[in-house]
């Protein structure tokens, strides 16, 4: 079984990102937050400078993407579609997105618009297959394809 969490490359860290933080110096357990120009400034002091009773490992963390994060980005699920358990279909206006959660496949396809003679949508164009392994990929992937 893979772990949920994975630490970020500290050249992924942007604002805007989110992530999960733990000083354990101040005793706090893990906290949900979104980067901004401080916490990175933090990050970058916690990377270059991690202790060894605080190594960057134990301080940062980002969960690996889950269906119900696409679900909350507004994607529904596509209910019969299902190929395998870990596999799931979303749909949005004329986008369709197969994540197989196991091994971070992502493929988002673009319904073509043109129907043919039944009044069906007549075929997909792959704009995105590749791994995605969290909610802000995920989300860098959406906005570069202008959905």
């Amino acid at each position: 079984m893979k772990d949920k969490y994975f630490t970020p490359d500290i050249e992924d860290v942007y604002v805007g990102y989110e992530l999960e933080w733990k000083c354990k110096i101040r005793n706090q357990d893990w906290e949900k937050t979104t980067c901004d120009t401080d916490l990175i400034s933090i990050i970058y002091d916690e990377y270059e400078h991690a202790e060894v009773d605080e190594p960057f490992i134990e301080q940062f963390r980002v969960p690996y993407l889950t269906m119900e994060q696409i679900e909350a980005e507004g994607y529904n699920h596509v209910g019969g579609k299902l190929q395998s358990a870990a596999e799931q279909i979303y749909e949005k206006d004329y986008f369709e997105i197969k994540y197989t959660e196991y091994n971070e496949k992502l493929i988002i396809q673009y319904k073509n618009k043109c129907r043919d003679n039944s009044g069906n949508f007549d075929g997909y164009i792959i704009k995105y297959d590749g791994y995605c392994k969290d909610i802000n990929t995920f989300r860098k992937i959406i906005k570069s394809l202008k959905l």
